[in-house]
């Protein structure tokens, strides 16, 4: 190190206050559960559109407060698999001194040769799977720029999860038909084969983006010569007028960076170009030259509907009278007036009455509203199916889907049932294009691989509400309640209050408070959740859904709540218990009572209750947060009134046979706080 640098820093460290040691964030560090290698990747290096790569930078956690850098080189082209393959090499570390707020840090460098100091911003994407990294080096003269970051040199390479952390969705573009270019070239590859290729961007929710490939050979992205190819997304943004989507293989790292307009084709007779770049690279957003392998595409709008034409040539075909040759009639159907040949897009069943009306669905990270009409199902999340075929004695219903977007026909099986209590239980099938597909191959219920696992697709039953017993952005405390805390982790014991009400307002608010007084660490048990909904299901249960989290998407948790009654002099107290996900139980919360999983319990009498006014009530800004992005809320519909009940055909015994109950934290809330309205408390440990 020269003098200069040394005396730079000595001089910078002397003019601000002694740092302390800083914990980088928990969405840097985290690691799997399963165990094994977890951190973060940059700078990877692939052969020729191969799946499999040659060099690579990684970041890990080595402490909450030390990040490693190495570089990890394949040691022999013939070995891919396991560490003997490769060689790894120290690069420097990075300790953190001082986290300051819009995810800037003050961090220390240290390399085998020289400690600089160094002010970094690390942002998250959306879904945390990828980092934008931007940094410059502190020196006495820039001592000021690490509280903002416009004087921050931007990498260009991001720092991506290893493995995948959370499920990102792929923006729903619809379907094109393309023809595609290698690095620039005038003539189209495979442009021997007859029929167009094909893409398909999250027709369905979980699909990813699909490619089709009239040949093997014409698939780029496949070792074993495949017809198609399967990406999963990480992340995207937009930059001027072109929109970058981050894609992996189907569950591998992330591998490319797919240029498009932010304008696509609305018709067949528009094109637009697209590039996708064989290294995840942020620069190239800007205009400078790009030294690595391309595929071009131009893409054209695929027709929309059941009976379409799937090719560009097809009047080609119909020209030269080859209509009924097998190797047209099925890509030419419009054309060649050959739509009975097509699935129909007219409803062929009706949907039982009593499973009619409008439902919520709520998991960890977002919530959708299901509609059930006569003949078809309206999600917001997968958009609108139209019932074909039923099949009584399982509950199960075959379903077709048609969009407007150039996507294909989609089949899809529900398997629906209704307790006797107004909850509806929901089983999804993943879909298929095959317009032939029986009820027994499609009605196939099984999870997805992670990091998506049984998000959506399960198989077990996903439990909906109704929308018209519920009382949105409602606590169902009103008021401010003093309690007696028993924290099981450590077997702590302190007093408290747990409160919905804003002095303020002078009114219940849709937040939730936990304040413990006299604990040892009190902070740590000081907690604000945002309430959702609130259900009261029947007199003796109720449901609450909350989430908590500062960044988008927030994290929703459900809370089975019991109102138990007993005779005098003893006194009525409720039970609850917090699941550890959006999807509540069948269960009482009494039969999910766990000892070694209770959190917190809780203990209150119903004349603790306050509501303490400070002064006039002001007129507050409309503080209710919005939902994700993925699945924003919308507005309900007013006037839609659920028909009249009729009993289901499923008991709330037979139910509990059909439905596996997930594991939860457990609670216990002593003695009735309102006659009417039960209260639901929690505490959480994040």
């Amino acid at each position: 190190m020269n003098l200069l640098s040394i005396t730079s820093i000595f001089l910078a460290i002397s003019t601000v206050p002694t740092w302390q040691k800083c914990s980088f964030p928990s969405y840097i560090r985290q690691k799997r559960k399963e165990g094994g290698w977890s951190g973060w990747t940059f700078e990877t290096m692939y052969g020729n559109f191969s799946r499999h790569w040659i060099e690579r930078k990684e970041v890990q956690a080595t402490r909450p407060d030390e990040l490693t850098f190495t570089l990890r080189s394949q040691s022999n082209s013939y070995c891919r698999r396991g560490d003997s393959c490769f060689k790894t090499t120290l690069l420097y570390k990075w300790e953190c001194l001082d986290a300051r707020p819009h995810h800037l840090f003050v961090i220390k460098e240290i390399r085998s040769n020289s400690i600089t100091l160094v002010c970094a911003r690390l942002r998250p994407l959306d879904g945390r799977n990828i980092i934008k990294v931007s940094s410059a080096e502190i020196t006495y003269s820039t001592m000021k720029i690490c509280n903002s970051d416009v004087d921050l040199s931007h990498h260009g390479w991001p720092w991506i999860a290893a493995p995948q952390r959370t499920w990102v969705p792929c923006p729903k573009l619809g379907g094109f038909l393309f023809h595609q270019f290698h690095n620039n070239a005038n003539k189209p590859t495979c442009s021997y084969a007859w029929k167009t290729s094909r893409m398909e961007s999250e027709c369905v929710t979980t699909e990813g983006l699909l490619m089709f490939f009239p040949t093997p050979s014409c698939n780029p992205f496949s070792d074993h010569k495949e017809k198609f190819a399967r990406f999963q997304c990480w992340g995207n943004w937009t930059h001027k007028k072109n929109s970058f989507v981050i894609l992996g293989y189907d569950f591998d790292p992330a591998h490319y960076v797919l240029k498009l307009p932010r304008h696509l084709p609305t018709s067949e007779n528009e094109i637009a170009s697209a590039t996708m770049y064989n290294r995840v690279n942020l620069k190239i957003s800007s205009d400078g030259q790009w030294n690595g392998s391309t595929l071009q595409f131009q893409l054209t709008r695929s027709q929309s509907g059941t009976c379409i034409d799937e090719n560009i040539g097809c009047d080609k075909v119909v020209a030269r009278k080859k209509c009924h040759h097998r190797k047209y009639k099925s890509y030419c159907k419009k054309s060649c007036n050959l739509c009975h040949l097509a699935p129909s897009e007219e409803p062929e069943c009706e949907i039982p009455e009593y499973l009619r009306g409008s439902w919520t669905w709520y998991e960890s990270n977002f919530y959708d509203n299901v509609q059930i009409r006569r003949n078809e199902v309206i999600f917001r999340l997968f958009g609108k199916f139209v019932c074909k075929s039923i099949n009584e004695e399982k509950r199960s219903f075959l379903l077709i889907t048609t969009s407007r977007n150039g996507c294909l026909p989609r089949l899809i099986c529900l398997n629906i049932k209704k307790l006797d209590y107004e909850v509806l239980l929901l089983k999804i099938s993943h879909t298929t294009l095959d317009p032939d597909s029986s009820f027994e191959r499609l009605c196939d219920f099984r999870e997805d691989r992670q990091p998506i696992g049984s998000t959506i697709h399960s198989s077990g039953y996903k439990i909906l509400l109704p929308e018209n017993k519920g009382w949105f952005n409602n606590c169902g405390l009103d008021g401010s309640i003093s309690a007696n805390f028993n924290l099981a982790k450590g077997g702590v014991t302190c007093d408290g209050t747990l409160s919905d009400w804003n002095r303020r307002s002078c009114g219940s608010s849709d937040t939730l408070n936990t304040q413990t007084k006299s604990c040892s660490d009190y902070s740590k048990h000081n907690y604000y959740y945002k309430c959702e909904a609130f259900y009261k299901i029947n007199s003796d249960q109720s449901y609450l859904i909350t989430s908590y989290g500062r960044h988008e998407p927030y994290k929703y948790n459900c809370w089975v709540i019991d109102s138990i009654v007993h005779s005098a002099p003893y006194p009525t107290w409720i039970q609850a218990a917090r699941m550890r996900d959006a999807q509540c139980s069948l269960s009482s919360a009494r039969q999910l009572v766990d000892t070694t999983e209770v959190d917190i319990t809780v203990q209150m009498h119903k004349d603790h209750r306050e509501k303490v006014c400070e002064g006039p009530a002001p007129i507050l800004p409309n503080t209710t947060r919005k939902n994700i992005k993925i699945f924003p809320k919308g507005t309900r519909d007013d006037s839609y009134q659920p028909p009249k009940r009729e009993n289901g055909p499923t008991t709330y015994e037979e139910s509990k046979e059909i439905l596996n109950s997930s594991r939860v934290i457990s609670l216990d809330i002593f003695h009735l706080l309102a006659v009417t309205i039960p209260v639901i408390l929690l505490q959480y440990d994040r």
